[in-house]
């Protein structure tokens, strides 16, 4: 009956280390495998705002009045510049901003003209600029524009810098003219 008991002794301790290996073998299969891959999705959806992030105050450098008409460019270091942000989501559908003057226009009190040469900084593979904006007066005058066929590649942000001159008249008489110039963004192709 000892032997017996022995016997199922061995024969109990083979099973249970086998299960203990089978056991061990697993949790070494296990560890391999520690580390694992998911998804995170989120869905960013339109409906936001197309507008006029920024619009700047042009400002010329001082002019001694003289005889000659003179070309007046920016003050250096603070060039003016308009953000237009498209948070619309929309991707067939493009934009137009345009500028007039407003009130009386530097042309209606001396004849002086201002001028943009518009370049894109930003956004510059969907949005175009005019080459040359103005004279401005009190009628709309295209600036720049990104069609429906490039929104779907286009930045939300879109900065352009204005490079605006101002040609001012020989003879003018000394003072500080201003003018307002109105900014307007729309929906679409220019109409």
């Amino acid at each position: 009956m000892k032997k017996i008991s022995l016997a199922a002794a061995v024969v109990g301790l083979t099973t249970i280390g086998t299960l203990a290996l089978g056991q061990t073998t697993f949790a070494a299969e296990g560890d391999t495998n520690k580390s694992k891959t998911t998804q995170a999705t989120v869905e960013v959806q339109g409906g936001g705002e197309l507008l006029i992030d920024r619009a700047d105050e042009i400002l010329f450098n001082s002019v001694k009045s003289q005889k000659q008409e003179q070309t007046v460019k920016e003050q250096k270091g603070k060039e003016a510049m308009v953000i237009v942000d498209d948070y619309r989501g929309v991707t067939d559908e493009g934009w137009t901003l345009k500028a007039k003057l407003t009130k009386e226009s530097f042309a209606d009190m001396k004849g002086m003209n201002m001028f943009f040469k518009p370049s894109i900084v930003k956004n510059e593979t969907a949005a175009t600029a005019m080459d040359t904006v103005g004279p401005l007066n009190k009628s709309e005058q295209l600036v720049t524009s990104i069609n429906g066929s490039k929104i779907a590649d286009s930045l939300v942000d879109t900065e352009i810098l204005l490079n605006a001159e101002l040609v001012v008249p020989g003879k003018t008489k000394a003072s500080e003219y201003s003018t307002d110039i109105v900014w307007n963004l729309s929906e679409g192709p220019e109409a």
